[in-house]
């Protein structure tokens, strides 16, 4: 089964409304350093989702924000119903349109193995802004049988990218704000402003006609 990368807060409610799709697995990976994000999941959710914390690894100064440890993120998704068939929507409470944690839900999924994976387009923010109805409390599912199974394809060591810097490869992209980048990069990256890819009225991700036009400004 092949799943887009973006699915809209329409289409989602449509699914949850009609119960014409039992293997979507809706999960909220909200996280902040300042706030307690599952507790917020509990006060308010999409119907039907889960909490999983997509950064619950060893972190280091070196690595403060490290890839979990497999097992410890498949029982993360096992808990949340995920099965190897489920088509896991991932949305998040946190800014840039949630997209500062679904990005890193939804490549979490897919470097253990689990391609059926989509971003809920404007996250929660979307969801109550086009008023639809919200939960509370712990969701409670049938354990999932997910096995990670890692692909190397979606993480690239430090020393690739340092080999890169003479080789030119691939082209490395900073996703932080420009002011962050010019005042520190990586040499060869190129600036792609992730905040810059959000239509900020809609709270939505920008068409790529308009990423394309604000890219050749």
């Amino acid at each position: 089964m092949s799943c887009p990368l973006l699915v809209t807060c329409e289409w989602l409610q449509e699914r949850l409304v009609k119960k014409d799709r039992p293997d979507v697995v809706v999960i909220d990976v909200s996280w902040s350093s300042t706030r307690d994000c599952q507790q917020d999941y509990l006060l308010q959710r999409i119907p039907s989702a889960q909490y999983v914390n997509v950064l619950d690894a060893k972190h280091s100064d070196v690595y403060p924000r490290a890839v979990p440890d497999a097992q410890v993120f498949a029982e993360h998704a096992r808990r949340a119903g995920v099965n190897p068939s489920s088509h896991v929507v991932i949305y998040s409470n946190t800014e840039k349109a949630g997209y500062f944690l679904s990005g890193r839900g939804c490549w979490t999924f897919k470097y253990f193995g689990h391609d059926n994976v989509s971003i809920l387009d404007g996250g929660l923010q979307r969801w109550l802004q086009l008023g639809y109805p919200t939960a509370s409390g712990e969701e409670v599912t049938k354990p999932g049988s997910f096995k990670p199974v890692v692909n190397d394809q979606f993480r690239v060591p430090y020393e690739s990218v340092r080999e890169n810097q003479e080789k030119c490869s691939f082209q490395l992209v900073d996703t932080r704000p420009a002011k962050a980048f010019a005042e520190s990069q990586i040499p060869g990256a190129v600036n792609l402003d992730m905040g810059n890819l959000i239509d900020e009225e809609k709270g939505i991700m920008k068409s790529p006609e308009e990423i394309r036009k604000w890219r050749l400004k």
